[in-house]
């Protein structure tokens, strides 16, 4: 297991990894992402799965992927209204999301926890791919 995570200095973007991380690393590098100097954490497993989360205060874009295989799964927030947009600082960049792809913290660390301990997709949750 291993955790990235940007972070930014000015126009500099750096990821810092930590090898075999602890729980209390992810959660604190989750709890750390502000759209500002954090914007982005990913958790990669042994077989090269991962799971990322952009975004920060309040506001979370959670997807899942492998890097064998282009495929890649986005949760969704099912309360959210259609057409609507958020806009997110994800990897350093600026842009905006549908409403749908956008989740609360509650729900992208239940996603993420999920992924610790199964490697798969939250079964309660919503994604789309």
């Amino acid at each position: 297991m291993r955790l990235e995570i940007d972070v930014r200095e000015g126009d500099r973007t750096e990821i810092s990894v930590v090898a075999a991380p602890s729980l209390d690393d992810i959660a604190e590098a989750l709890a750390s992402l502000d759209q500002s100097r954090h914007t982005e954490l990913t958790v990669i497993d042994g077989s090269g799965s991962y799971i990322a989360v952009g975004g920060g205060r309040g506001h979370y874009h959670v997807y899942m992927g492998a890097y064998d295989h282009d495929d890649r799964i986005v949760l969704q927030n099912p309360g959210a209204a259609d057409g609507g947009e958020i806009e997110l600082v994800v990897y350093g960049r600026s842009g905006r999301y549908a409403a749908r792809d956008v989740v609360n913290l509650d729900a992208a660390a239940e996603a993420v926890r999920e992924f610790l301990r199964s490697g798969r997709p939250h079964a309660g949750f919503t994604w789309r791919p």
